[in-house]
């Protein structure tokens, strides 16, 4: 599946599984999230990562390493690109757990088919944060601190485990 495609199949998800999204409960304070991606304002993630280009529906930021979603000025969604062959899968582990909450604990892994002119695999993980679940509590929108994330594993040049190319990231809720 070509990088945009998935980019807007997998978007197209999240914001349907997530919309609405409520940030914080009427009247109570917000709930302080730990988190150097998912769940930071904009205005928070723009300090860090500069002014971005804004596209049809995601945000681009250092030259299209980062893909930015938002709702309610705060990031809802992240898609992270490597330069070719990609990364191997502990470094891209890393900078995955540096975009989600500092509380967010795998709570699954599995593997999905690779399509015939894609990667040769999708990795994915889900992740539970129980600060995010706190911070997204309207009942009705079925925030549950899930976070999805989709890895694109390809093919790596001289060794067996393959890399990272491309990494998604996505808040998520119940259907």
């Amino acid at each position: 599946m070509k990088r945009s495609a998935l980019r807007a199949a997998l978007l197209g998800l999240v914001l349907l599984a997530a919309s609405p999204l409520a940030w914080a409960r009427a009247g109570a304070p917000a709930v302080a999230l730990n988190s150097g991606g998912i769940s930071l304002s904009r205005a928070a993630w723009e300090a860090i990562h500069g002014p971005g280009n804004p596209g049809q529906s995601l945000v681009t930021y250092e030259n299209e390493t980062f893909a930015v979603g938002f709702q309610n000025n705060v990031v809802s969604f992240i898609e992270v690109a490597w330069p070719s062959p990609g990364i191997d899968m502990n470094d891209a582990e890393s900078a995955v757990r540096h975009l989600l909450p500092a509380d967010a604990r795998l709570d699954e892994t599995f593997f999905a088919p690779a399509s015939a002119s894609g990667p040769i695999s999708l990795l994915l993980h889900r992740y539970l944060s129980l600060t995010l679940a706190q911070a997204l509590v309207v009942p009705s929108n079925g925030a549950t601190g899930g976070i999805l994330v989709l890895c694109q594993q390809t093919p790596a040049p001289g060794r067996f485990e393959p890399n990272v190319g491309r990494v998604s990231m996505a808040i998520g809720s119940t259907p």
